[in-house]
């Protein structure tokens, strides 16, 4: 069984079948009006041209089929559907009525056998404009041949047939510009529908995602160009698979089209919306600042908070929500290409803090890279892991309890002011690359499977890649990528062993492996610092420094721990 093609295949095939039918009409028509310019200066070529007539036909097909092909290129991409553009498809019209008109004045008028070369220019009207200017067409050209007659011919029997043979001519090329028009029509009317569902939305009427690609493309284009703003809002409906999962996807579609309705409304004249994802949508706002772009998405948040939906009540919240994510060119970012990828972020943000809220973005890592002072990077790093604290749900201080044994640890050994800081930002930093773990990893009841555990053990390498751009941070670079190394060469990622784990990288092996075995876990509890001093010793010489878990366990016993 031959599968449908896809909308945009047959589309672009309807396309061409509708150029070639175009351009073959206006080929025909042409060789028409060539074939009866050429009749004409065979008998009138000495009367009218002398030896000039060759010259007359080659400019005049020359030109007429330079506008043929500008009007056939034209109208495959889609610019002949609008009768108020005037350009080659107008030209091509009134060159065809002039010579026409010429031919018949020409060749004797109201005597002319030219006449039913009127045909042509009506015709030409109605596969350009439609059955209106095809109507108008054929009454200017009528009025003129009628006019002939009654102006021209001799009053009597001559004069009345040659009327009534003209009023026929009218009649027919009406019927034939009517047909032709209106099928003409007819098309265009079927392109734009065509076109309109490609890039529309079925359930809300938005512009859907890759109509909102094309869009943000141009209108980020232009605000570089012209030094202009341009925010985008990413909203993303919050737990909305709970409520497909309780309510039925009936009822998920009717809350997706209630949402867009209220994205539509809330989106200026100059701005376009879309919906961008399942539960996920999307709005550009050419030439508005951060300001402007946060309080219209405050606005539409508090909009769809306060609309009441079936089964509201079911959700976290009490209520269906919303999430939004704030990122503005070039204020953010003076790449346009980035604006969707940093109000991702900003969203991403929203969702892991609070949800129900509006994130404006604001990049941890620029804030790190040009912090000046040890407080300032410790308040960027502090705003960072509360977005993975906030990830996953089981580690909720877990870097800073990490980093107050990492210290005790290191005052026990006398290490030097600067390696105390070094050490502290690793510590704090050392689960960073958890970040671009997926949410359900994080948080698995159960424990993961290998896969999973491949992924896993990438994070201390994703970490490190992520505070490598930051000059300020380099000697922390080592603490991160290798804080998961074992002392015996078993651990990851590049399997060191012994003194070729960096020292900082050691101290926190053991610093983080403590607060892991004394923190519960969704597949175990929590022990006791004993249970997790006798874990120590166990690993010591193939897990962990065995000198430095010493030395760990006495700083343990002198803060009355063991």
């Amino acid at each position: 069984m031959k599968l449908a093609e896809p909308l945009e295949v047959w589309e672009r095939q309807r396309r061409e079948f509708v150029r070639e039918h175009v351009v073959s009409t206006y080929v025909g028509c042409l060789l028409v009006l060539f074939a009866a310019v050429v009749a004409f200066f065979r008998v009138t070529v000495e009367t009218y041209f002398g030896t000039y007539w060759v010259l007359y036909v080659i400019l005049s097909v020359s030109v007429l089929g330079l506008v043929l092909g500008e009007v056939s290129r034209r109208f495959v991409a889609g610019a002949a559907a609008d009768p108020r553009a005037g350009s080659a498809e107008f030209w091509l019209l009134a060159g065809c009525l002039a010579l026409v008109g010429g031919l018949v004045y020409l060749t004797g008028g109201h005597a002319s056998s030219y006449k039913v070369l009127v045909a042509v220019p009506v015709i030409v009207s109605a596969v350009t404009y439609g059955k209106g200017a095809a109507f108008f067409v054929t009454l200017l050209c009528g009025g003129a041949l009628v006019a002939l007659d009654l102006l021209r011919a001799p009053s009597g029997g001559l004069q009345q047939f040659l009327l009534g043979t003209d009023l026929v001519l009218g009649g027919v090329l009406v019927l034939a510009g009517w047909l032709v028009g209106g099928l003409a029509e007819m098309e265009r009317r079927v392109r734009r529908r065509m076109e309109e569902m490609a890039a529309l939305d079925p359930l809300t009427g938005l512009f859907n995602h890759s109509k909102f690609f094309d869009l943000l493309w141009r209108a980020e284009e232009e605000a570089a160009r012209r030094e202009t703003p341009l925010a985008l809002v990413l909203l993303d409906l919050d737990d909305f698979r709970r409520y497909n999962e309780i309510f039925g996807y009936r009822e998920g579609d009717a809350v997706l089209r209630r949402v867009g309705d209220l994205v539509r409304r809330y989106t200026p004249e100059a701005g376009f919306a879309a919906r961008f994802g399942g539960e996920e949508f999307a709005l550009a706002l050419p030439g508005a600042d951060a300001g402007r772009a946060a309080v219209l998405a405050e606005e539409l948040r508090a909009a769809v908070a306060a609309c009441r939906f079936f089964g509201g009540e079911a959700q976290p919240e009490g209520r269906v929500t919303v999430s939004a994510g704030v990122a503005v060119f070039p204020e953010h970012t003076g790449r346009p290409g980035e604006l969707l990828k940093l109000a991702g972020e900003a969203l991403r943000r929203a969702k892991f803090l609070k949800k129900n809220r509006v994130n404006l973005y604001a990049s941890v890592f620029r804030e790190l890279g040009g912090a000046t002072t040890d407080e300032q990077r410790l308040q960027a790093i502090r705003v960072l892991l509360t977005i993975i604290n906030a990830k996953d749900n089981y580690t909720g201080g877990h870097s800073e309890r990490v980093a107050r044994w990492a210290g005790r640890l290191a005052d026990r050994l006398g290490l030097a002011p600067e390696e105390r800081l070094w050490l502290h930002y690793g510590a704090f930093l050392h689960d960073i690359g958890k970040i671009e773990l997926d949410h359900h990893i994080l948080n698995k009841p159960a424990r993961l499977t290998e896969e999973e555990w491949v992924l896993v053990r990438r994070h201390p390498v994703w970490g490190s890649e992520i505070i490598r751009g930051i000059e300020e941070l380099q000697p922390v670079v080592p603490v991160v990528l290798f804080h998961h190394e074992n002392y015996d060469g078993t651990g990851y990622p590049e399997g060191r062993a012994a003194d070729g784990i960096p020292l900082l990288a050691r101290i926190l092996r053991i610093a983080d492996s403590f607060d892991a075995i004394t923190t519960a876990r969704p597949y175990r509890r929590a022990r006791t610092v004993r249970e997790a001093v006798e874990e120590l010793r166990r690993g010591a010489g193939t897990l962990y420094d065995p000198h430095l878990v010493e030395e760990f366990i006495r700083v343990l016993r002198l803060e009355d721990l063991t």
